[in-house]
């Protein structure tokens, strides 16, 4: 099956193949004479033998092409068309893997260091807040600083407690959507899914996030479902 989204002047075509492997496309125009192509194969044992790096991805593994060509061959012309095109050079392999949060974001007994971003909780990409949480935590570790200005183990032990909790709730969140994209196993109701959703895109500080998804998030285990890496 395939459908097609229209916005800003460009179109996206999904292509999704519901046989046996399950596996998912997304063409559409990048621009300036390039088409953005990517591809997302549902069964983890079929796309570990898919993979040039056992897994860890990387750009222009030997044998992706023609692997990729073997898996969608009478399946969509579309989907064929784009992987003849593509030198394999340009395939890059994308690895998406379970992560547990981290048990703290700082540095040893002093606290001097302290982890942001992707290196703090680094997410699964369907929910699109890798980048947006860490910017949140960007605007919260300057606050802190600010506000224990001259106590930096202070500021950045505080930065944590604040942010913490929320971030491992997003990342563990991020999981549970990305195995529903990969798999279509849904281990939250709809309700939940769009509360959950409302909560980590209005980031109220005084808003709590809803409890029931809290309950099943703290004993979600990422790594103990199909279509989920077990690398890391």
């Amino acid at each position: 099956s395939s459908s097609v989204m229209q916005g800003n002047n460009n179109t996206v075509r999904y292509i999704n193949h519901d046989g046996d492997p399950r596996w998912m496309s997304m063409i559409n125009d990048g621009g300036s004479g390039y088409t953005f192509w990517q591809f997302r194969l549902a069964d983890n044992e079929k796309a570990m033998a898919v993979s040039g790096n056992q897994g860890r991805g990387g750009l222009g593994l030997a044998g992706a092409k023609e692997k990729l060509l073997a898996l969608v061959a009478g399946t969509c012309d579309d989907v064929t068309s784009v992987i003849q095109a593509i030198r394999e050079e340009d395939i890059f392999e994308r690895s998406i893997v379970g992560r547990y949060p981290l048990k703290t974001w700082l540095s040893g007994s002093n606290g001097r260091l302290v982890l942001v971003g992707d290196a703090a909780h680094g997410m699964h990409p369907t929910l699109a807040q890798g980048a947006n949480q860490g910017f949140i935590s960007a605007a919260a570790i300057v606050d802190m600083l600010d506000k224990y200005r001259g106590d930096y183990r202070a500021a950045l032990a505080n930065f944590e407690r604040y942010r913490k909790p929320r971030a491992d709730l997003v990342q563990a969140f991020a999981s549970v959507m990305g195995i529903l994209q990969a798999t279509g196993q849904q281990l939250l109701s709809p309700d939940e899914m769009s509360d959950m959703m409302g909560w980590v895109l209005r980031n109220e500080d005084t808003e709590s996030a809803p409890a029931s998804v809290v309950d099943f998030l703290r004993k979600f285990d990422p790594c103990d479902h199909t279509g989920v890496s077990k690398l890391w």
